[in-house]
């Protein structure tokens, strides 16, 4: 089974070379495809903006409330001292 890191670099990949065909194999044709399409016709630099954006936000809050998470318990394990 494909690695889930290689899954995305793959996504990101294509969204560099065409944005809104990264967008639409990661979410289908919901409005994240057609936000990039149209961000893509009006300028190739902000549909792969967009479509990295979109396809990589969900691993950038699961990366954010885990490191949040660890700073929090460490804060608690030293008794709520300084950072």
């Amino acid at each position: 089974m494909a690695d889930e890191g290689a899954a995305t670099c793959i996504d990101i990949l294509l969204a560099i070379i065409l944005p809104p065909l990264g967008v639409f194999l990661k979410f289908g044709c919901k409005a994240e495809f057609w936000i990039c399409l149209l961000l893509t016709i009006l300028g190739y630099i902000p549909g792969i903006i967009y479509a990295v954006y979109a396809i990589t936000k969900k691993e950038l809050f699961r990366v954010t409330l885990l490191a949040l998470l660890l700073l929090c318990r460490k804060w608690r394990c030293d008794g709520g001292a300084a950072l």
